[in-house]
């Protein structure tokens, strides 16, 4: 009887899991759940404040140096082909080629400039382990590639598996030499086996699909279509490192940065779970607008229902877990997580899928200009009066801005907000976050 009544429960997951825009979510949440995962190793196995704010300086200058452009040429990919589009593969091809160029260029400047960019970026004149991890992050950056191409075959479960065995050897490569006292350059020298491994089911496909690279247009394709998204996920990426920059810039001190930069973490899997749902969404805004609207507004649903609770949850434990998941130095983290968890609201309003699809891409670039001005300036008041909290109050009102401006832009177009978002549930969610930060603060901090 038991088995008659989990047979169907067990095949109803099997098919629930089954879903290529699940498993891409899932893929690049676990990526940022890592990050999460080396934050609370590190506070617990390093106990050197010192230590661990190099290593999310590290952390830190991956994101600003990686971002922007594997978000840009991800979302051009996925907006120029589909699963029934006959060149897909020679778009993908071209498109792993393209990261792989980037990736070097950039990382190769940071190395050689490193005299020059480091001060300006984090406020320090060198970073120790900052050769083994760039060395690391050629071979596993571009690795996203195979997943978006999985996504358009439909293989879910290749997804999962890369998405498991990728985290557990990048986890293993770093706790092993820390738990063993080995220390934090052994684990990274450890990464860089990793990253390569990586590579080697991503060289397999790409060697069984070398007979689709023949149209070299595909590269200006893929090239042209991702340099107005690069650019607009360029500034969106400075919004978010700027407060890094602010906090390396006027404080100078490891310590401090690495007490914000446990705090300035937005909960792990956000960014990835929008992220995956509006690359997923764009092969069907190729076809017809409608189908896409469909889409991203199914997909928010879901991810509101989740992830508005999960916020407004921690918010209020976030004091008293933050002391105990990392150490007691990590307690004034807890308040600027929770006003960077305010950032959910701007994150699910997902207004600029539209200007994507549509290809509205100067008004993107302005619009986001702007939106990092607005960061700065803000965020240097507020930091006069709050503090490091000010950076993170920046911020909020940063993102909120933006995707006020973009609703406006739509709605004079003709888009209601409700064909993508559902508005009243949206909003009232929104009231009881904030409500929640407010209640918090004063209680525990105020």
């Amino acid at each position: 009887m038991k088995q008659k009544l989990l047979l169907p429960r067990f095949n109803k997951l099997v098919q629930w899991l089954n879903n290529p825009v699940l498993a891409l979510q899932g893929y690049q949440a676990s990526q940022q759940v890592l990050s999460l995962a080396f934050s609370i190793l590190l506070a617990k196995v390093l106990r050197d404040t010192a230590q661990i704010g190099f290593f999310e300086m590290l952390i830190f200058l991956a994101f600003l140096l990686t971002y922007f452009w594997v978000t840009g040429v991800s979302q051009s990919f996925m907006r120029s082909t589909d699963a029934k589009d006959p060149e897909r593969y020679g778009k993908w091809l071209f498109t792993y080629l393209f990261m792989m160029a980037l990736i070097t260029i950039l990382f190769g400047s940071l190395y050689l400039g490193r005299a020059t960019f480091l001060p300006v970026l984090v406020g320090q004149v060198q970073v120790p382990y900052l050769a083994e991890y760039m060395v690391y992050l050629i071979f596993s950056i571009p690795t996203i590639a195979l997943p978006l191409l999985w996504v358009l075959e439909h293989k879910a479960w290749y997804i999962w598996i890369f998405a498991v065995g990728s985290w557990a050897l990048k986890f293993g490569a770093v706790a092993i030499p820390l738990l063993l006292g080995w220390g934090l350059e052994a684990g990274i020298r450890w990464l860089i086996v990793v990253g390569a491994v990586m590579q080697l089911p991503l060289l397999f496909t790409a060697w069984q699909r070398r007979s689709h690279l023949k149209k070299w247009w595909w590269f200006k394709l893929i090239g042209q279509g991702s340099l107005p998204l690069i650019l607009y996920a360029l500034i969106g990426a400075l919004a978010m490192a700027i407060d890094s920059v602010l906090i390396g810039r006027f404080y100078g001190d490891e310590r401090i940065f690495a007490i914000f930069r446990y705090g300035s973490k937005e909960l792990p899997f956000v960014g990835a779970l929008v992220g995956a749902l509006i690359q997923s969404v764009l092969p069907l805004y190729y076809r017809q607008e409608d189908l896409g609207n469909q889409a991203l507004r199914k997909g928010s649903l879901k991810l509101i229902h989740v992830l508005f609770p999960l916020c407004i949850l921690l918010v209020w434990i976030n004091p008293w877990l933050f002391p105990r998941l990392f150490t007691e130095s990590f307690r004034e983290s807890a308040f600027l997580f929770n006003i960077y968890l305010i950032t959910l609201i701007p994150r699910l309003w997902l207004i600029h899928t539209l200007f994507i699809a549509r290809h509205q891409h100067r008004a993107m670039v302005m619009i986001s200009a702007s939106e990092l001005l607005i960061n700065v300036l803000v965020s240097i008041l507020a930091m006069q009066w709050m503090g490091m909290f000010g950076v993170a109050v920046g911020t909020v009102v940063a993102y909120m801005y933006e995707k006020v401006v973009m609703s406006v832009v739509m709605r004079k177009q003709g888009v209601p907000m409700r064909s993508i978002i559902p508005v009243g549930l949206f909003g009232g969610y929104s009231v009881l976050l904030i409500t929640s930060v407010v209640a918090v603060w004063m209680l525990w901090h105020g």
